[in-house]
């Protein structure tokens, strides 16, 4: 094989290996999560009626890929440690 020969097999080679983990890599779906508000308050309806606790949160999800994300599902785990039983 001749030195030209080899150099446009490794360079095709090489190019399509990049096309590949280009698209790969680049052409994902990306999700950042921001947590902008959370808080929590008590709420009595009457004065007879006992306290009722209210938790709001704000949460913004970001796509900062190149595809749409498909199937996002959004968890929300509660953590009460009066609750806990050990």
């Amino acid at each position: 094989m001749s030195p030209a020969l080899i150099n446009i097999i490794t360079y095709t080679i090489t190019f399509l290996i990049g096309m590949y983990l280009n698209r790969f890599f680049e052409s994902r779906s990306r999700l950042i999560t921001h947590y902008g508000h959370i808080g929590a308050g008590q709420v009595r309806i009457n004065a007879q009626s006992p306290q009722i606790n209210i938790n709001t949160h704000s949460i913004v999800i970001r796509n900062v890929g190149r595809k749409p994300a498909l199937n996002v599902k959004v968890g929300h785990q509660i953590n009460d440690i009066g609750n806990m039983i050990l």
